[in-house]
């Protein structure tokens, strides 16, 4: 008879100490299921940081805003370029937050923010940065401060940004 009863059944890789109890584990290698608290606890803090606020869209129009803001002075078609990813980046992130927001306790908000940051970004990339590359700064001024100033009154009253 053997003296210790788990190792029949459990290869030595498989055991705690002796002296120390434990569940065993199934062999296959590192594929263990999750400890039943420590997938809860990652699907909390995931359900947390998938969450979105008005503050949080708030934020990203505001760094969209300044990117475009920034491009309109900008004569370099390089440093123009790295103004277009910075607003495709906080637009990204602002279409996320609109996602998280959906069906939650500010959907309301997101609905009547979403038609105008529609039209606005369609705007934005029609008319505007085409407007800047080509070095009419002018029109994309115009624009900028004209449809677009009020379209950003229009979503910063729907998200209630500052």
């Amino acid at each position: 008879m053997m003296a210790d009863h788990r190792e029949a059944r459990w290869p030595a890789r498989h055991r705690a100490p002796a002296g120390r109890l434990s569940t065993p584990r199934p062999s296959g290698g590192p594929h263990h299921a999750l400890n039943p608290i420590l997938a809860g606890a990652l699907a909390l803090a995931t359900g947390l940081a998938q969450a979105a606020t008005p503050a949080d869209a708030c934020t990203n129009l505001a760094a969209a805003r300044a990117a475009l803001v920034a491009m309109l002075d900008e004569p370099d078609a390089a440093n123009q370029a790295g103004y277009v990813e910075r607003i495709k980046a906080a637009s990204a992130a602002l279409d996320a937050n609109l996602a998280a927001m959906a069906g939650g306790p500010d959907a309301a908000k997101a609905d009547a923010f979403k038609p105008v940051w529609e039209a606005f970004k369609a705007t934005r990339e029609g008319a505007i940065v085409p407007a800047v590359k080509s070095g009419d700064r002018a029109k994309a001024k115009g624009l900028a401060t004209g449809v677009q100033a009020g379209r950003m009154k229009d979503m910063k009253a729907a998200m209630g940004c500052n």
